[in-house]
């Protein structure tokens, strides 16, 4: 084999090799952003507050098998606003895997 061969195939190893890599990073991520405003039975924003929220996916509909479920601590903002990453560290109780959910049936 020549040098030139050698080189060819040593670039095309390499082309090959990135691809799996970037293929790797394509993934989309296990977690599920979610933003909510608390409010309280008049409407107004329960600002700076503790909450614990129970968070679900549900199959098929709001009533359907629970396929995962957390539980999470957050304190909202002055405006009541909370930001969680569901599926994400932090859940203090769990049920099923996001990475579990097959995302291609139901609704």
């Amino acid at each position: 084999m020549d040098s030139r061969s050698s080189r060819k195939n040593k670039v095309i190893f390499l082309i090959i090799l990135l691809a799996f890599g970037f293929a790797g990073f394509a993934q989309s991520p296990q977690v599920i952003n979610y933003q909510g405003v608390a409010r309280n039975s008049l409407g107004n924003p329960l600002a700076n507050q503790k909450l614990n929220l129970r968070l679900s996916v549900r199959n098929l509909s709001s009533t359907g098998a629970v396929v995962y479920s957390e539980t999470r601590l957050v304190t909202t903002n002055s405006g009541g606003l909370y930001t969680v990453l569901i599926g994400g560290v932090g859940a203090t109780a769990t049920s099923g895997t996001i990475e579990a959910t097959n995302w291609q049936i139901g609704s």
